[in-house]
């Protein structure tokens, strides 16, 4: 049998194809969620902050508080291309508040680093998570691509700022002085 509209055949095969296309995206990215959040755990009474800002191509980041050792730190990206994600990870010897990921402290010992071609602007969520001496992990939590975007305007802020997910833009002296009041700095025993 011969087709007489090749066109419209493959019009309508793309037509049937777009929601399991679609449905299998939107899977990949309730599956990346579930991932990252723990279904067993009740969750902190209060929202778990930590904050990033673009300092030029690299990025940087705050936990609003320290952080004491030994302690691994992850830090996740996945895009719309990637929904597997890549990941960055160090352990840390010595406390913690902030860090760069192109300009680790020297006590860092680099676990599992990012390809050399990796581009985080085209990263449309991030996460961080932070495994203890203890082996517990802090509440996790991600930065969605509207976050992102807001993380790509750091150079509208001043530099002492970071942009903290569920607070906006701060310092992270301000975070630290709502610690246990309104909010939870990421290394707060009740995000454990």
């Amino acid at each position: 049998m011969r087709l007489r509209h090749p066109i419209a055949w493959l019009l309508l095969v793309s037509l049937a194809a777009f929601p399991v296309v679609l449905g299998t995206w939107f899977g990949g990215l309730l599956l990346f969620t579930w991932l990252i959040s723990d279904p067993g755990h009740p969750g902190p009474p209060l929202p778990v902050v930590w904050g990033a800002r673009a300092n030029g191509e690299d990025l940087s980041f705050s936990f609003g508080s320290e952080c004491q050792p030994p302690a691994t730190v992850s830090v996740l990206f996945a895009s719309y291309a990637n929904l597997s994600g890549l990941t960055f990870s160090f352990s840390i010897d010595e406390p913690l508040s902030e860090f760069e990921i192109g300009a680790l402290p020297s006590s860092a010992t680099v676990l599992q680093k990012l390809p050399e071609s990796f581009d985080w602007h085209k990263s449309s969520m991030m996460s961080v998570l932070l495994q203890f001496g203890d082996q517990s992990w802090s509440w996790r939590s991600a930065m969605s691509e509207s976050d992102m975007a807001e993380v790509m305007r750091s150079e509208m802020h001043p530099l002492d700022e970071f942009y903290f997910r569920e607070i906006g833009w701060s310092t992270p002296s301000e975070v630290a002085a709502r610690d246990g009041v309104d909010l939870l700095t990421f290394c707060h025993p009740a995000t454990r």
